[in-house]
């Protein structure tokens, strides 16, 4: 169980790298009046913020991270879910 926890939480960080390098991304392809500020809600996951100050080029760069966000999210609650199951059992 504690190998499948590990293999959980090494594709949760996968999926924040992934994400990090999408954002980067539709930074280098905003327009250069917004510059880096423009992108303020990348860091609290205000996704319709994001989408409304992207360019048409990089919606394909949100959608990939909007998708790696969701995922890291989801594999850290299962990680905690199953730790916790894990860390239970063991005591018993």
């Amino acid at each position: 169980m504690a190998i499948l926890v590990g293999v959980i939480i090494v594709l949760a960080l996968l999926a924040l790298a992934l994400a990090v390098r999408e954002a980067q991304a539709m930074v280098r392809l905003s327009p250069q009046s917004d510059g880096l500020a423009g992108f303020f809600w990348l860091g609290w996951w205000k996704f319709g913020a994001i989408k409304a100050r992207i360019s048409p080029d990089a919606a394909a760069r949100y959608a990939t991270y909007t998708r790696a966000i969701t995922t890291f999210l989801v594999l850290i609650v299962l990680g905690s879910v199953l730790s916790s199951m894990f860390g239970s059992a063991a005591s018993n």
